[in-house]
């Protein structure tokens, strides 16, 4: 047990992340099937699931994946106001929903994106 968490030179691996990481997107690709498969509410899941995701693998491609949570988020939102009519209205979220992205991606740093998650890590002190 304790030689998966201990590598040889006496630092500690942190797997927990990998498990974490793994297990985000796991909740988010069944989020997402249930939501397409007619319970819209699991938009939301899939969406704050992608976001813990992109907060985990933010210094290699959090910054991409970051794009699946605004679509998600976006679709639940578009669906909870009742907006989306037909598929055509699901299009267009998600094209709006890629620009925004696009353009906070290129305006905005980094740490604005994940401050939810560093104000909650300073509260537990784990920050």
């Amino acid at each position: 047990m304790f030689t998966i968490l201990f590598n040889p030179n006496g630092g500690i691996k942190l797997v927990i992340f990998s498990i974490l990481a793994y297990l985000m997107l796991a909740v988010t690709g069944l989020a997402v099937w249930l939501a397409v498969k007619g319970d819209k509410k699991y938009y939301w899941v899939g969406g704050i699931a992608m976001y813990f995701f992109s907060f985990i693998a933010g210094f290699s491609i959090g910054l991409l994946t970051l794009s699946i949570s605004f679509v998600l988020l976006a679709l639940a939102f578009t669906h909870r106001m009742g907006w989306v009519n037909n598929s055509w209205h699901s299009v267009a979220t998600v094209i709006v929903a890629i620009v925004a992205w696009g353009g906070s991606v290129n305006f905005i740093d980094d740490y604005w994106f994940f401050l939810p998650i560093i104000f909650v890590c300073k509260i537990f002190g784990l920050a």
